[in-house]
C-alpha cells in the first residue's frame, strides 16, 4: 500500500519539478529532455544504493539481530501465504494457469487501466482547453493527485479496522470514480496488488500471478489512449468514454465474481473440517495456515487458508 500510493506524492513532485524546469532556455536539451535526465540519473542512483542496502528478506536483514530476523520471518508468515523460496517450482507455475482466480486478477486489472490510460493521456489536454498556459496546465494536475491520494488512505484505514472491506472498497472506487471523480478509481489498482499478496500462497505462484497481473497493468494503459479517436473530437470523444465506463463495470463484475469466489472457497474449507470433526479456533486455524504456507504450499494446496477479500 505504501509502495503505491507513492505514486501520488511523486506525481506531485515531477509536476513541480517540470515547472521549474519548464522555462528553461538556451541548452542544448529540450526543457522535457532535461525532465528525463533528471528522474532518470535520480532512478538509477537510488537504484544503486537500494542494491547495497536493501536485504534480499527479512530472514537477511543485516540490521537486525538474530532474534529479530526470526521474528520478522514470523511476521511475514502471519500472512499465511508463504514467505520467499529460492526454488523455482513448475507446478505451482502450472496451478497458475488452472486456478480461475488468475484469470480474473488479469481481466480486472486491465479493465482498472483502460480508463488510467486515458485519463493520464487525456487530462493536460483537458486542462489545457479551458485556456491555461502549458506551464499552468502541469501545476494544475497537481490537485488531481490529491484527489487520488487521499480516497486512497481512507480505503486502507477501513479496510484495515474491518474484515473482508477490500472488495467492497475497490468497488466503492470503481463507482464513484465512474460519474464523479476518476481519482478515485486510484484505490482499484492497488487493492487489485493487495489481492494478490494476500491470497496467492507459494513463492513461485505469487510471483507469477503478480507479473501476469502487471501484464494486465500495462496492457490497459496501452489499450487506452487509443480509444481515443481524433476524428471524434467534436462528439467528445465517445470511444473512449465508453472504453472508461467499460472499464470501470468490467473491474466491478470481476472483483464481485473473485469476492464471491473465495467467500465460497471458505465456506467449502469450513464444511470439510467440520465433516473431519476439526473444531479449531481462528487463532489455531491461522496458526495451521502459517505452519502449512511456511512449506511453501499454495493456497490451493493449504486447507487452513482462509482468503481475505
Amino acid at each position: 500500500m505504501t509502495w503505491v500510493s507513492m505514486n501520488c506524492p511523486f506525481a506531485i513532485f515531477g509536476g513541480l519539478l517540470s515547472y521549474g524546469l519548464g522555462p528553461t532556455s538556451g541548452t542544448a536539451v529540450p526543457s522535457w529532455g532535461l525532465l528525463f535526465l533528471l528522474l532518470g540519473a535520480l532512478t538509477i542512483i537510488w537504484s544503486v544504493i537500494q542494491f547495497f542496502i536493501l536485504p534480499d528478506s527479512p530472514g537477511t536483514a543485516y540490521f537486525l539481530t538474530p532474534r529479530e530476523r526470526i521474528i520478522a520471518v514470523k511476521r511475514v508468515a502471519g500472512n499465511r501465504v508463504g514467505t520467499r523460496n529460492t526454488e523455482f517450482k513448475w507446478e505451482q507455475v502450472r496451478e497458475v494457469f488452472v486456478d480461475y482466480k488468475t484469470y480474473l486478477m488479469f481481466f480486472s486489472t486491465i479493465c482498472a487501466q483502460l480508463p488510467n490510460g486515458i485519463v493520464s493521456f487525456f487530462s493536460t489536454t483537458i486542462i489545457s482547453s479551458l485556456g491555461f498556459s502549458e506551464f499552468e496546465t502541469v501545476l494544475l494536475d497537481i490537485p488531481y493527485q490529491m484527489c487520488c491520494l487521499w480516497p486512497l488512505l481512507i480505503a486502507a484505514w477501513v479496510a484495515s479496522r474491518w474484515k473482508n472491506m477490500r472488495a467492497l472498497m475497490l468497488i466503492g472506487g470503481n463507482c464513484t470514480g465512474s460519474f464523479l471523480v476518476t481519482g478515485f478509481s486510484f484505490i482499484s489498482f492497488t487493492f487489485a496488488v493487495i489481492m494478490v499478496t494476500s491470497n496467492i500462497g507459494g513463492y513461485t505462484k505469487r510471483q507469477t500471478v503478480t507479473t501476469i497481473t502487471f501484464l494486465g497493468f500495462c496492457v490497459g494503459n496501452i489499450v487506452g489512449p487509443h480509444t481515443l479517436i481524433a476524428s471524434e473530437k467534436a462528439n467528445q470523444y465517445p470511444t473512449a468514454t465508453k472504453a472508461m465506463i467499460g472499464g470501470f463495470a468490467g473491474q466491478t463484475v470481476c472483483i464481485a465474481a473473485l469476492a464471491l469466489g473465495m467467500w465460497y472457497e471458505n465456506k467449502r474449507h469450513d464444511r470439510k473440517m467440520r465433516e473431519r470433526g476439526e473444531n479449531d479456533t481462528e487463532e489455531e486455524l491461522a496458526l495451521l495456515a502459517e505452519r502449512t504456507a511456511m512449506e511453501d504450499a499454495t493456497d490451493l494446496q493449504n486447507p487452513y487458508l482462509r482468503y481475505v477479500y
